[in-house]
């Protein structure tokens, strides 16, 4: 039998970003424990999928001779039908319990949106996701909306007009950032946020790493509608050439191919995948 390991993410990467930025030697021994896990499994597998081009360029130098593979993350791009006009305030997204999301959360809430309420008094920051703890419930006030879990995001998003992802530490590819992008929602992220999307700054997305870079972002892209539409536009079709449906199918397709995984038609089937195309 042919095994693949699908990283999702490299897990010691996070966590090494995790200490770093805390300045805690005990998440640092967690970290490098995790990245003997990771390395041995990679030793062990026929092939190993990384979502990232930036993983990829990191750990290709330690592990010259094993099979890596990039495949992003998949994603439904709908893209939306909605203006610049008929939209408001700010969004992030993401499961408020998980580590990153909630240093980013806590990051925006208490260092960004004081510098943004200076210039925008009234702007509302949404924070959407499953589980907040205690401390992202306490940020509630009347500038801060702690939504929890959204039955149907797609219609919640169409009616934002930034999204923000101000990712401190973490790995692999932000799936946060694909969603809102793939909804042709403009957003401004950290250099972290952005790992493994070829963000064009000002083109198909905006990258900011400190707080008063993203409040001047904020201001403008909210006062400018032709930057908003061309980031809207550009950010949906990044988000399907890169990791659309068609582009997904692809890349798999290939993946398995290089291990010599191809399934051959059967007699009876209706349909089977092969190399890339139905049958």
């Amino acid at each position: 039998a042919k095994t693949l390991y699908y990283t999702h993410d490299l897990h010691h990467l996070r966590m090494m970003r995790e200490a770093e930025l805390l300045n805690d030697d005990g998440k640092r021994a967690d970290a490098e424990v995790m990245k003997a896990k990771e390395l041995k499994a990679i030793s062990e597998v026929d092939s190993t999928i990384l979502v990232s081009s930036a993983e990829l360029e990191i750990l290709r130098p330690q592990i010259p001779d094993e099979r890596l593979e990039v495949m992003p993350l998949a994603y439904d791009v709908p893209g939306t039908l909605k203006g610049y006009e008929q939209r408001e305030g700010i969004v992030f997204i993401g499961g408020a319990h998980h580590p990153p999301n909630t240093d980013a959360i806590l990051f925006f809430a208490r260092e960004v949106m004081p510098l943004v309420n200076k210039s925008l008094p009234n702007i509302k920051f949404h924070i959407v996701g499953a589980n907040p703890p205690p401390e992202i419930l306490e940020l509630e006030s009347e500038n801060i909306v702690v939504h929890g879990f959204i039955e149907d995001l797609n219609e919640f998003l169409d009616q934002i007009k930034i999204s923000v992802a101000p990712i401190r530490f973490g790995a692999g590819m932000k799936g946060k950032v694909c969603a809102t992008m793939a909804k042709g929602l403009p957003t401004i992220m950290t250099s972290i946020a952005a790992e493994g999307l070829g963000i064009e700054n000002n083109n198909d997305g905006i990258i900011a790493d400190t707080p008063q870079y993203f409040a001047n972002e904020i201001f403008n892209i909210l006062n400018d509608k032709i930057l908003w539409e061309t980031i809207s536009k550009n950010s949906v079709k990044k988000i399907n050439e890169l990791c659309g449906p068609l582009a997904s199918q692809n890349q798999l397709s290939m993946i398995l191919e290089g291990i010599d995984l191809v399934q051959k038609p059967k007699v009876g089937y209706d349909a089977i995948f092969y190399s890339g195309k139905f049958y």
